[in-house]
């Protein structure tokens, strides 16, 4: 969790990349379409591995909350 307060950011409803402007959802969607890491840092060189990392921790961390609060059911 720590490391995500590092990285992670909130605003108008969404989460970002900490100072870089770039929804954790864009990442998750690059990673859904089959790009690599090596692919999303060229296509977004003001990113570091670890951003990469860190939004696929927050979708983790959300998709458990939601089951452990009943919203949806594994």
């Amino acid at each position: 969790m720590e490391e995500l307060e590092k990285r992670i950011s909130f605003k108008d409803g969404k989460a970002y990349i900490k100072g870089k402007n770039i929804p954790v959802e864009k990442i998750l969607e690059l990673l859904g379409e089959g790009k690599t890491f090596d692919d999303i840092l060229k296509m977004y060189p003001e990113l570091e591995r670890d951003d990469i990392k860190a939004a696929l921790l927050f979708a983790k961390e959300t998709i458990e909350d939601l089951i452990d609060s009943g919203y949806i059911q594994a």
